[in-house]
């Protein structure tokens, strides 16, 4: 649900998410008239069917769309009468390759915000995008102030292994260890995979996305192929998405103590898809998140990083 839907623009901008500080609301739920006892990693789901790939299909591997990469775009985050309430930059690096292996990009989102001046938060999600699985190897999320930082970090493979760390301050660290029967990933990882490969019109595609400990099942529905983008100038359409996030258990079954959120996400038409805007309805209103400017990353003296922010970028 975040880097740039749901979760990246509530969480990134410091709107609380209902089940992503803690731990407990995605574990397992005690079954009528079992004792209490200490909470545990719930039963893991099967893994999903490995594929043997012929020598065609891993040379056709190479024919696919390359992500999204070197570009740093800026959001203003607002809420109705509220006004801005929060700001996201997000930047990529280059385009890094290896021999027999598939193209990837590191993706930075950074993000803060309050409502009134009150519960300022600070955000960062670190992840790194791989084209073969459309979807994150490894994410990082850090938030909170420098010195009492909450860190959560995770990693998913092609078989469906999925491994998730949280370290807090004066807390003892949390692991889990799971397999997952839907790919799993970050919330920026879910946006890469939106841009890389949006769903034909009329189709779907379906990712799991992890907020901290708090897993996501979120379904995408494009709906459109030349929408009006509410509040852009005449003229300027593009794809809109419309996402269901659903809360569930590693197990694969649905959560019923935390709810359901729902999103509408407009894509630049243009290669890269640029998510124009997000909305997301939030009590009252809508949580919104407007692209502010998009520029590419300029490399100097070819000391840049890959995954490293433009020169001279500065986070807002």
């Amino acid at each position: 649900m975040n880097a740039l839907v749901l979760v990246v623009a509530l969480r990134l901008a410091g709107v609380p998410l209902a089940g992503s500080t803690t731990g407990s609301p995605v574990l397992a739920a005690e079954a009528p008239g079992e004792a209490s006892a200490a909470a545990s990693v719930p039963p893991a789901a099967p893994p999903p069917a490995r594929r043997r790939l012929g020598r065609w299909r891993r040379l056709d591997r190479w024919k696919i769309v390359l992500p999204p990469h070197d570009e740093t775009l800026r959001y203003d985050v607002r809420y109705g009468v509220f006004g801005s309430i929060g700001s996201l930059r997000v930047s990529s690096g280059a385009l890094a390759t290896r021999p027999g292996g598939p193209p990837t990009v590191r993706v930075q989102g950074t993000g803060g915000g309050s409502v009134l001046g009150i519960g300022s938060m600070q955000n960062r999600l670190d992840a790194e995008f791989d084209s073969w699985l459309h979807g994150s190897r490894r994410w990082t999320s850090a938030r909170g102030e420098a010195n009492a930082q909450t860190v959560d970090t995770g990693s998913w493979d092609g078989a469906g292994q999925t491994s998730l760390l949280r370290r807090k301050p004066g807390a003892a660290d949390e692991a889990y260890h799971f397999k997952a029967g839907v790919q799993t990933s970050d919330p920026l990882g879910l946006i890469w995979r939106l841009r890389t490969s949006p769903p034909p019109l009329g189709g779907s595609d379906t990712i799991q996305v992890v907020d901290g400990l708090a897993m996501w099942r979120v379904r995408v529905t494009t709906v459109a192929a030349a929408d009006p983008v509410p509040d852009a100038p005449p003229g300027v359409s593009a794809l809109r998405l419309q996402g269901e996030v659903a809360p569930y258990y590693y197990d694969g079954r649905p959560d019923p103590d935390r709810p359901t959120r729902h999103f509408t996400m407009w894509l630049d038409r243009s290669a890269g898809h640029v998510p124009l805007r997000i909305a997301v309805p939030l009590g009252p209103a809508s949580v919104d998140l407007r692209l502010v400017e998009a520029r590419p990353n300029v490399v100097q003296n070819g000391a840049a990083q890959v995954g490293a922010p433009a020169p001279g970028a500065r986070s807002l």
